[in-house]
């Protein structure tokens, strides 16, 4: 287990599926901040056991008095073992959450885990009938009860703010971000003790980071392309890269050169729409959670919502 410090300034833990990867690409662009490109997995399973300093330092260039090092992982905002982990590293660590209305969030979760193999492909109703009675997650498919848990922000920032003071803790909302991202990065730049001029234009590069399909071709290719490249717990919940065969390879290529070049340019598939009584479950499962947050952090726009 890694027991060394992190020389770390701030951590974007999350949530998943809510704006934190276009947060995260706003961030990269900043000349006065060194955040990986890609997501951190040293403080969680099983990464941590193995982790080193070397190796985390390796993640960033020369250390500068005026420069912020960051890390994202939005797993962290659900993993119960990432805030005392990262604080014990970098007690002084800032914390930002990037919040979305958790019924949208799930519906994207969900497919989010289907197109990485870890959920079967069904139609969206079937799909959270079998995820909100428990089934999915008792067939064999423990990502399941992922995608209503990650939503529990209330529950999840709490544990947060035993280890991380309420100054340290900045909270975005999605809704805010998608009227006006550009007062919402100047924002977190001043929370991080970044003058907020700098970069006036950074917030409308990056407006369709890591967006997600739901057009079933492309999940079924991708999903196809991802048993060559990854192997698969036999739980089902985690996996590993892995090195392909040739003709694994090529296929992956394929795979990837068919989704970019021509499904990809001709997906106009939107989210779809949940039956309304699944909706009102999906309400009723936040209400209370949503009620904690807000006494967290205020109001949020989705606590009023009529589906």
């Amino acid at each position: 287990m890694w027991d060394g410090a992190a020389d770390l300034d701030f951590a974007i833990i999350g949530a998943q599926k809510s704006a934190s990867t276009y947060v995260h690409e706003c961030l990269v662009q900043h000349p006065s901040i060194d955040i990986p490109p890609a997501e951190v997995r040293f403080f969680e399973d099983p990464s941590y056991s193995s982790a080193s300093q070397a190796g985390f330092e390796q993640l960033f260039g020369p250390r500068s008095a005026d420069v912020r090092r960051g890390l994202k992982r939005p797993d962290h905002l659900a993993d119960p073992l990432a805030p005392g982990r990262i604080t014990a590293a970098a007690p002084d660590v800032r914390v930002v959450a990037v919040l979305r209305d958790p019924v949208p969030r799930a519906m994207s979760a969900y497919v989010h885990y289907v197109r990485l193999g870890f959920l079967p492909l069904l139609p969206i109703n079937d799909a959270f009938e079998g995820i909100l009675d428990g089934s999915m997650s008792l067939n064999g498919h423990p990502r399941a009860a992922d995608v209503l848990d990650y939503g529990l922000y209330g529950e999840h920032l709490s544990r947060w703010l035993l280890r991380v003071r309420r100054d340290r803790v900045h909270v975005m909302l999605q809704p805010d971000l998608a009227s006006g991202p550009a007062a919402e990065i100047a924002r977190l730049l001043t929370f991080l003790d970044l003058d907020p001029t700098t970069s006036p234009a950074l917030a409308g590069a990056v407006r369709s980071a890591n967006t997600g399909t739901y057009d079933h071709r492309r999940i079924r290719l991708l999903r196809s392309r991802n048993r060559f490249l990854f192997d698969y717990s036999t739980d089902l919940y985690r996996r590993e890269p892995r090195r392909p065969s040739p003709l694994g390879l090529a296929w992956a290529a394929t795979a990837t050169a068919i989704d970019r070049g021509v499904l990809a340019r001709r997906d106009r598939t939107r989210q779809p729409v949940l039956r309304s009584d699944l909706r009102a479950r999906l309400r009723d499962y936040y209400r209370e959670d949503t009620e904690a947050l807000e006494a967290l952090i205020g109001p949020v726009p989705w606590h009023v919502t009529n589906d």
